[in-house]
């Protein structure tokens, strides 16, 4: 999968813990994306959770495989990230 369907699918299982009551310290977000070419890096979403200091974080699933762990990070430091094939 790419990175749109797993933000996609990260989205909705952040979003199925949250009607559950499940997340009691954060709250879903509406995804994001980095990148636009002319910046010099693929265009890259992300699931963004926020927390109750109103702090949002960057869920990111696409780089390990399906069931490893995501890259979770403060939402400004993931959208400075991308460029020469970092993470």
């Amino acid at each position: 999968m790419d990175c749109v369907d797993e933000s996609i699918n990260t989205d909705a299982f952040l979003r199925y813990l949250q009607s559950r009551g499940w997340l009691k310290h954060h709250t879903p977000e509406r995804r994001t994306t980095r990148g636009s070419f002319i910046d010099g890096r693929y265009p890259h979403w992300t699931a963004v959770i926020k927390d109750k200091s109103g702090q949002r974080w960057a869920v990111d699933s696409w780089y390990e495989a399906g069931g490893g762990l995501p890259d979770i990070m403060p939402l400004q430091d993931w959208k400075r990230r991308g460029y020469g094939g970092e993470r």
